[in-house]
């Protein structure tokens, strides 16, 4: 494979207080070590990041900084992407094409419906719905993020924090 690409979806959050903006919400215990159970998931499969690109929003910028520390990647090498939060399919698309070429291996932490959408979309098989923290792990034979498109990508498997406890 010369591209792969982590498809990351947040930890669970916590629910939406009155006055909070969706955007500020943070993670519950359970998310926190869900995204610490998929970090050491990562790392023991030897899939570090060569780039991390994460919606700013607070629930997935703290799991993507959970899942990091595991590799101890710096959480000052993480590129916030605001196009990534409550993103469409073709917005994520877009994100995707535009990735860096001198990166082989992406990590890319987001919300749902988006990002079942993005992985329905590129890859070979159906996955219906990522849960929370859950990872899609697609492969690309392409020598460029910008050639990305429509079933190129092979789903090379489906994790979920459940399934690894």
């Amino acid at each position: 494979m010369q591209r792969e690409l982590l498809i990351i979806r947040h930890a669970k959050a916590e629910e939406i207080h009155i006055g909070q903006d969706d955007f500020d919400r943070s993670l519950k215990k359970r998310g926190v070590r869900d995204a610490e159970t998929m970090g050491e998931l990562l790392r023991d499969r030897q899939l570090a990041p060569d780039l991390i690109c994460v919606s700013p929003a607070k629930r997935t910028s703290k799991t993507a900084e959970i899942i990091a520390k595991s590799f101890h990647y710096s959480k000052d090498s993480i590129i916030f992407e605001r196009n990534i939060y409550d993103a469409d399919l073709h917005t994520l698309l877009q994100v995707v094409n535009f990735l860096p070429d001198s990166a082989k291996r992406v990590y890319l932490v987001g919300h749902n419906p988006g990002l079942t959408m993005l992985a329905d979309y590129l890859g070979d098989t159906s996955i219906t719905f990522i849960p929370t923290c859950g990872i899609a792990y697609l492969g690309f034979d392409v020598e460029s993020w910008g050639l990305i498109s429509k079933g190129l990508g092979h789903l090379i498997w489906l994790e979920t924090p459940k399934e690894n406890i």
